[in-house]
């Protein structure tokens, strides 16, 4: 079976059906939180390149749409959600301070991850002193796991 992935990152599109949302402005986060000036006109703020955390990588639009929230406020929402994204992911957090994580070299690529489970040996090491004494063959037995990613 062949899948089609469409993604969209901040370096850009991959896929035929990303590249038209792209393209189109539709997914610009920018542009999905319109707000509400002193005017009481709405205006957005788009992200023009260089670094995100200076005022001048950002311009700002006036658009004739429907405003609900002023700036501030989106910011307090957005402030909220964090925390509580920050609250229930704190479980995973416990997980990677424990270092229970097992990185994937090419995480989106792999959709198998195969280890061998080893089987238990419940007799003791045979020791003699005259050689033609065989012990018992008690050889380990490796057992592949295959964990699928669909």
């Amino acid at each position: 079976m062949n899948a089609q992935v469409d993604l969209i990152t901040a370096n850009g599109a991959l896929g035929e059906i990303a590249n038209k949302l792209a393209m189109s402005g539709r997914l610009d986060i920018g542009r999905m939180r319109p707000y509400i000036e002193q005017d009481g006109q709405t205006y957005v703020s788009v992200y023009v390149g260089g670094d995100p955390k200076k005022e001048d990588a950002y311009r700002v639009l006036q658009i004739n749409q429907a405003g609900t929230l002023r700036r501030d406020e989106w910011k307090q929402l957005d402030e909220a959600v964090l925390k509580v994204a920050e609250s229930r992911l704190g479980g995973f957090q416990d997980l990677i301070d424990a270092g229970l994580v097992y990185n994937l070299g090419n995480a989106m690529g792999t959709t198998v991850l195969e280890y061998h489970d080893i089987s238990d040996t419940d007799l003791s090491a045979d020791i003699t002193m005259d050689g033609i004494t065989r012990a018992q063959g008690a050889r380990p037995q490796f057992t592949p796991i295959t964990c699928l990613f669909l």
